[in-house]
C-alpha cells in the first residue's frame, strides 16, 4: 500500500535525519514505527489512564505490547519489571506446525513471468517492499500444505484467508514472546510483519494477509509475497483456489527451526537448508529477485555498504520504466525491501554502530554472485 500525506519542511528534516544517521532503513520504516509507537500508547492510556517509562528500562508496557525500536537505544524488547502476566505462555498453532505430509503427484505450474535472466529489471518492477520478511512466507506455506491434503490439492481462496486469520494472531503472540524472551532487537526480531492478538488488530490482520498471502487486485490477478516468489499460482474462477507449485510444497515441508522446535532452545529464523533451498530457487525461477540481490550485492562489493551510498549506487544503475519518476524515498523502500529479505537469507548482515547502520555482504553472497 502506497499512500501519500503532506508534511511541514520541519518535519521532513527530521525524517531526513533519521534515516542519514541510519536509525531506519527509510522513511516508510520510521513512519511506521511512530504510527505504531503512537497507537500502541493511545491503547495503554486509554485503557489504564496512564503510562510510565522507566527511562533507564526502556518502555515499561507488558511484553506482547513491546514493538521493535520503542524501548533501549538498540531497538532491544524490554519486559515490565515487577509484573506477573495471568495470560497463558502462547504456542505455536497445529496449523504451522511440521506434520507427516504426503507429497501430492501433481503442482500447480509456477507462475508466468514476463523477465527473464537476462533482462535488467526496472526498480518499479522489483518485488513490492512491504514483502519484506520470508517468516510468513513458511508459515503461510506450512498452512496451505496442511489444508490442501483434505481439499484436493489447491484450497479456495476464502476458505486459505479465513484459516490463516484465525491462528495467525496466535503464531504472531508466540513469537513476539520469543522475541522479548531472548531480547531481540529489530533488525533481528521474529515477530516483525506478523499480526497480534487484541482489540483493533483488524487492519493488521488484513495487511499480512494481503502482503504474505495475497490478494485479487482490480485485473482480477493475485498479489503477494508467496505469488511473487513463485510459492503458489491462482486459479481465477467463480470459487477462486490458490494452489500450491512444488517449491512451495518443498518449502513448506523443509524443518525450521523456529516452527518445529517449540521454542526449546534459541533458534535462527531459517535452517540452512531452507535457506539454501530458497536462494536456489530464486536463482533458477525467479528473475526479478535474483536481479535485485546481484545488483545489491554487486553494489557492496563496490564499496558501498551504506543505505545512502547504495541508493546512490542504485540511482546510477537501476532504470525505472519510462514514464515513471524515481523518487529518493520509492529507492530507499525498495532497497531496503529487498535488503531485508537478503538479510533473511544470509545474504547481508547489518552492522549497527550506535545510531549508524551498514551492510555487509556474507559467503553465501559471495557465492551467489559467482554463480
Amino acid at each position: 500500500m502506497i499512500i501519500c500525506f503532506e508534511c511541514s519542511q520541519i518535519i521532513k528534516n527530521k525524517l531526513d535525519q533519521l534515516i542519514k544517521h541510519g536509525e531506519y532503513e527509510d522513511y516508510s520504516q520510521a513512519i511506521a514505527s511512530a504510527i505504531d509507537n503512537l497507537e500502541m500508547l493511545h491503547r495503554e492510556i486509554s485503557g489504564k489512564g496512564s503510562l510510565v517509562i522507566d527511562s533507564k528500562q526502556g518502555s515499561s508496557l507488558p511484553s506482547s505490547e513491546n514493538i521493535p525500536g520503542s524501548g533501549s537505544k538498540d531497538g532491544r524488547l524490554t519486559q515490565q519489571q515487577g509484573s506477573k502476566s495471568k495470560i497463558a505462555k502462547p504456542t505455536i498453532p497445529e496449523l504451522f506446525k511440521k506434520k507427516d505430509l504426503v507429497k501430492p503427484k501433481d503442482f500447480a505450474p509456477l507462475p508466468d513471468d514476463k523477465w527473464s535472466f537476462e533482462d535488467a529489471v526496472p526498480l518499479n518492477k522489483w518485488i513490492f517492499a512491504m514483502y519484506n520478511r520470508l517468516l510468513p512466507a513458511k508459515a503461510n506455506c506450512r498452512a496451505l500444505a496442511q489444508m490442501q491434503i483434505d481439499l484436493d490439492g489447491s484450497v479456495p481462496y476464502d476458505h486459505a484467508r479465513s484459516e490463516i486469520s484465525s491462528t495467525i494472531t496466535d503464531l504472531g503472540d508466540y513469537l513476539k514472546n520469543y522475541d522479548v524472551t531472548n531480547e531481540l532487537n529489530r533488525d533481528n526480531a521474529f515477530a516483525t510483519a506478523f499480526p497480534l492478538s487484541g482489540k483493533g488488530n483488524d487492519k493488521s490482520l488484513e495487511r499480512y494477509l494481503n502482503q504474505f498471502l495475497g490478494y485479487v487486485n482490480k485485473e482480477g490477478n493475485l498479489e503477494s509475497l508467496l505469488y511473487s516468489f513463485k510459492l503458489i499460482n491462482y486459479e481465477s474462477s467463480d470459487n477462486p483456489r490458490i494452489l500450491l507449485t512444488e517449491a512451495g510444497w518443498d518449502f513448506a515441508n523443509h524443518y525450521n527451526p523456529i516452527l518445529d522446535d517449540n521454542g526449546t532452545t534459541k533458534s535462527e529464523k531459517f535452517s540452512s537448508d531452507e535457506i539454501d533451498f530458497i536462494i536456489q530457487h530464486i536463482s533458477k525461477n525467479v528473475p526479478v529477485e535474483d536481479y535485485a540481490y546481484r545488483t545489491i550485492i554487486k553494489s557492496i562489493l563496490d564499496g558501498n555498504h551504506t543505505p545512502s551510498s547504495i541508493d546512490g549506487a542504485l540511482k546510477g544503475t537501476v532504470k525505472v520504466e519510462k514514464g515513471t519518476k524515481l523518487t529518493d524515498s520509492y529507492l530507499s523502500s525498495q532497497r531496503s525491501g529487498a535488503i531485508s529479505r537478503m538479510a533473511d537469507l544470509d545474504l547481508i548482515k547489518r552492522i549497527r554502530t550506535g545510531v549508524a547502520i551498514s551492510y555487509k555482504h556474507t559467503n553465501r553472497a559471495q557465492k551467489y554472485i559467482e554463480t
